[in-house]
């Protein structure tokens, strides 16, 4: 058993020089040092044995309905699917700022057993409606993969909302709003039931 452990530990050990800054619900949280802009990247390493990589591909793969599953994205809509990926409008809210307006390419890449989710900000952004921003950066990935009955996640952010935003919005997004983007993919999943035969011919 301690050898098992161990080998869990090495697999989801955080790149050196990371801060860990939280530990809870089966994943613990990190923040790498900052970078010349000012902002780190944060990282979520899970094992939820509730749940399983199938599960979270699913909900994953569902690009226009992540409005469903975080509460900071208030729009999500596919533009664009073509060989490189799919491109889809988002709309980020959070209380005591303009909301954040952005194209993000995203990409499902399926390397073993391991379904990497990934995304990036597209060179074509969208004009921002009166009052709100585009963001300066938006990178991050979901990394799934069975680990015994439920799955391994891996889930890193790197988020620059560009425009004025308060410090203590700033930090509460890197803490707790992190924490609150990882935990409500686990929700989806627990509450996730799979399209009927139905449903998916429609």
């Amino acid at each position: 058993m301690s050898l098992l452990l161990a080998a869990i530990t090495m697999a989801l050990a955080a790149p050196a020089g990371w801060e860990k800054f939280d530990s809870q619900s089966g994943c613990d949280y990190y923040r790498s040092p900052k970078t010349e802009s000012g902002y780190p990247t944060l990282r979520a390493e899970c094992v939820w044995d509730d749940v399983t990589p199938a599960t979270l591909d699913a909900i994953l793969t569902d690009l226009g309905g992540h409005d469903k599953v975080h509460s900071s994205i208030a729009e999500a809509t596919v533009v664009s699917t073509d060989s490189k990926g799919s491109v889809v409008y988002q709309r980020h809210v959070a209380s005591g700022i303009s909301d954040r307006e952005a194209n993000l390419l995203y990409t499902r890449a399926v390397v073993g057993e391991t379904i990497t989710h990934a995304w990036k900000m597209t060179a074509a952004q969208p004009t921002p409606k009166d009052g709100n921003v585009v963001p300066g950066k938006d990178n991050g990935k979901w990394e799934l993969s069975p680990e015994g009955s439920g799955a391994k996640v891996i889930y890193e952010l790197h988020y620059e909302p560009s425009g004025s935003v308060p410090g203590f919005v700033v930090r509460a997004f890197q803490t707790s709003g992190f924490v609150l983007l990882t935990q409500e993919l686990h929700k989806a999943c627990l509450l996730y039931t799979s399209p009927s035969p139905r449903d998916r011919q429609k």
